[in-house]
C-alpha cells in the first residue's frame, strides 16, 4: 500500500514519515497552504506551470523551516499562496537557485505521476481547510478521472490549522 500526501500542510507528510509509511519524498511533502482549488487545477492540468516563475515568488521574511539540519527561508507562490518550505537555504538568493528548484519540482511531479500510474493501491491523505464533505467527493471524482487505472482510498479530513494538532491527528488516524 502506498501513502501519498496531497497537502494542504506538511504535517500530513511529517506524520507519514514518522510512521514509516512514506518511503521517499513526494510532491506535496514540503508545501503549505495548498488550496483545494490549486490542487484540483494542478491535477486536472497534469501540473503544468506548477512551480512559479521567478517573478511570481515572494521570499517570506521572519520565518524559517529546518529540514535535515538545514535552515530554509520560506517562499510563497504569489499566484495562489502556496508556501514552499524546502527551496531556499537561509542566506541564499532565489535567483541563483531558481533553476535547480524548478528542476527538482519537475522531477517530483514526474515521480508523483509515474508512481500513481504504476501503483496498484494508493491511500491519498489531505488535510482539509474546513469540513466541507462536498470537496471530498469532488476530489475523489477528480482523482478517478486523472488516474483511471489507480485504485485508491481518500482520507480527506479537517484537523484544525495548528501544526502540532494536525500532526497528532494524522499520526493517530494513520496508525490505526
Amino acid at each position: 500500500m502506498l501513502y501519498i500526501s496531497l497537502g494542504s500542510q506538511p504535517s500530513v507528510a511529517n506524520a507519514l514519515n514518522s510512521l514509516k509509511l512514506n518511503k521517499s519524498e513526494t510532491l506535496f511533502d514540503n508545501l503549505g497552504n495548498v488550496s483545494y482549488e490549486m490542487l484540483l487545477n494542478n491535477l486536472n492540468n497534469q501540473f503544468n506551470n506548477f512551480f512559479p516563475k521567478l517573478d511570481e515568488i515572494k521570499v517570506i521574511t521572519g520565518s524559517v523551516n529546518i529540514k535535515n539540519g538545514i535552515a530554509y527561508s520560506l517562499i510563497e507562490d504569489k499566484r495562489n499562496g502556496t508556501i514552499f518550505y524546502d527551496v531556499l537555504p537561509l542566506g541564499k538568493k532565489i535567483n541563483k537557485l531558481f533553476g535547480v528548484a524548478r528542476n527538482r519540482y519537475e522531477k517530483l511531479i514526474s515521480s508523483f505521476n509515474h508512481t500513481i500510474q504504476s501503483s496498484m493501491s494508493v491511500v491519498f491523505i489531505r488535510q482539509m481547510y474546513d469540513d466541507n464533505e462536498n470537496d471530498t467527493l469532488e476530489l475523489s471524482n477528480t482523482l478517478k478521472w486523472v488516474y483511471p487505472a489507480c485504485r485508491f482510498h481518500l482520507k480527506h479530513r479537517y484537523a484544525g490549522n495548528e501544526h502540532t494538532k494536525c500532526y497528532n491527528f494524522w499520526k493517530s488516524e494513520l496508525s490505526n
